[in-house]
């Protein structure tokens, strides 16, 4: 099996951790391939992350992580929400209050929200 790190956003700069069953970590930088051999029935692998999923692969198998980009739309929005409503909007304006509010609830979605996933790829 082929596994490669493709991601602009998630975990910038840092090494991911990918588990391949219950044995073995990769380590892997952005932009690195890996080719790891697996057995005929095929193992389970998942990237540390909160609420990230497991996958069944097989050796023929060819992957990609990618970014998930509704993670990455629901952080900067939220940033850019509560950045504006602070500097456009007056302190005692209740507009503001609930802009914060819905700012901070889409970081939270943003926070549950796996930052990156598996894509299935063609070899080249």
């Amino acid at each position: 099996m082929k596994l490669e790190r493709r991601t602009r956003f998630a975990k910038i700069g840092a090494k991911m951790t990918v588990n391949i069953g219950h044995r073995e970590k990769v380590l892997l930088k952005n932009g690195q391939t890996v080719s790891i051999p697996l057995d005929k029935d095929g193992e389970e692998i998942f990237i540390r992350q909160c609420f990230g999923k497991k996958l069944r692969v097989y050796d023929q198998d060819f992957y990609l992580i990618v970014d998930n980009p509704l993670n990455v739309i629901l952080f900067w929005s939220s940033i850019l929400l509560i950045l504006i409503s602070h500097l456009l909007l007056h302190f005692d304006s209740n507009l503001l209050w609930w802009l914060t509010i819905i700012g901070i609830l889409l970081l939270a979605g943003s926070y549950l929200r796996p930052p990156c996933y598996f894509k299935k790829a063609k070899e080249d």
